[in-house]
């Protein structure tokens, strides 16, 4: 876990990806992590690192885990979902999330989100 949320801040920091093999080095700590729920900080920087490698769909997995988690994550869904619909069509095809499912998915987060905050008042 530490590990893997290393590799996460460094590449969040402008480590040079290629060079240290990070991309690998941690798609294996995901292998060997995948079994356990991460410390939300650590979901935190996956669902940073996996937006940008183009992994929108496991970024979205992000977010609601943290969401479920009980993080206040309202915020960061909605500029999720802003940058994706800004995305084209084939490229959100290649992140595994088809644009039909973007739009469905951030009406369904502006509604989960909603109910939360009135739940809240």
């Amino acid at each position: 876990m530490r590990a893997l949320h290393l590799y996460l801040y460094a590449d969040l920091h402008g480590a040079d990806r290629e060079m240290l093999q990070m991309t690998e080095d941690i798609d294996e700590l995901l292998e060997e992590v995948k079994a356990y729920r991460l410390p939300a900080k650590t979901e935190r920087l996956l669902l940073v690192y996996r937006e940008s490698t183009g992994h929108y769909s496991k970024a979205e997995d992000s977010l609601y885990r943290l969401w479920e988690q009980g993080d206040d994550v309202s915020l960061e869904g909605d500029e999720l979902y802003r940058r994706l619909l800004l995305k084209s069509p084939e490229e959100l095809e290649q992140g595994s999330l088809p644009i039909h499912e973007v739009e469905q998915g951030w009406k369904e987060w502006r509604r989960i989100t909603e109910v939360r905050r009135e739940s809240e008042a």
